[in-house]
């Protein structure tokens, strides 16, 4: 392999220890930052060695070589290096600071739910500028929704929504998405929401069906329409966890009852929203749902 091209590798695990979503990123030299979803990740260390593969594998596929650099000490050991040595790869521990400045950048945008790229020249050399009129510019503050107090809450599902392919480092998997109203309200007095997402696989051992079958309090079967879930009323148990000072609401648990939860009768489903949205762009004065969007939870794991 003659080709050979310099790669920054980094992950972000939201909470170190527990089994969650996190997200890797790598930027190939000459190319734009790169994010990939690591389902079932429990710590930092565990994201970036499989973000490194990931890269490892590109790099197999396209037929070039990597220098790898990272800045988490953990995940430049023998077992990854001999990993790399037979194609002529290589990983090096680098100090955060010396990362370069554009992917430093985009690491940070990212965090703060902004997207940013990066060319190779930014990366090399930051370059001159002109001295012109000052034009200040700051973050995007996160949009907050309100979070069901910890503990148990009487639930109904309301909307079952496929959201299509999702990319992740096991390649493409399409997702399902679960939203039940909580019969807590906020300070507005509007029901909270939450919502939980899956592979959208009813394997034996598949998180959908784990949580299909404490819904109804079987098992569903390899075959199981969702759409007849809507309605349905549980316990649920919320617990809470926080990342970069944002509090999110995570559905533990799942429990049979036999009291009733109502799905407000202006509450509009995903699919009905979107088609809404389609068929009047301007929306036309007509009010929103006092429903307010589901606040995800930073639980998303399942091994298929």
């Amino acid at each position: 392999m003659s080709i050979r091209k310099r790669v920054w590798v980094h992950a972000l695990h939201p909470a170190n220890g527990i089994v969650c979503l996190a997200t890797g990123f790598y930027l190939i030299e000459g190319e734009t930052l790169r994010t990939i979803s690591l389902e079932s990740c429990r710590t930092s260390h565990e994201a970036v060695l499989r973000t490194i593969n990931s890269v490892h594998q590109r790099a197999i596929a396209e037929r070039f070589a990597v220098d790898i650099f990272v800045c988490h000490k953990s995940a430049v050991c023998s077992t990854v290096k001999n990993d790399l040595q037979p194609l002529g790869n290589t990983i090096q521990w680098i100090p955060r600071a010396e990362m370069s400045s554009g992917l430093l950048k985009a690491f940070s945008e990212f965090e703060s739910n902004l997207g940013c790229s990066t060319n190779k020249n930014q990366r090399l050399a930051p370059q001159k500028r002109e001295k012109s009129m000052s034009l200040v510019v700051s973050s995007t503050p996160k949009k907050k929704y309100a979070v069901a107090d910890e503990g148990e809450h009487l639930a109904v599902i309301a909307d079952v929504i496929d959201i299509g392919e999702v990319e992740t480092d096991r390649g493409p998997k399409a997702r399902v998405r679960f939203v039940w109203i909580t019969d807590q309200s906020d300070e507005n007095g509007r029901p909270i929401t939450t919502m939980m997402q899956f592979n959208k696989t009813l394997h034996e051992n598949s998180l959908l069906r784990k949580t299909v079958k404490s819904i109804l309090g079987k098992d569903p079967g390899e075959t199981y329409d969702l759409e007849t879930l809507i309605g349905r009323t549980n316990r649920i148990v919320i617990e809470h966890s926080e990342h970069e000072g944002v509090t999110y609401g995570n559905i533990t648990a799942i429990l049979k009852s036999a009291e009733k939860v109502e799905i407000p009768k202006d509450y509009m489903r995903a699919k009905d929203r979107k088609a809404k949205k389609t068929a009047s762009p301007s929306n036309n004065g007509v009010p929103r749902a006092i429903i307010p969007p589901a606040q995800p939870s930073e639980f998303d794991a399942e091994p298929f």
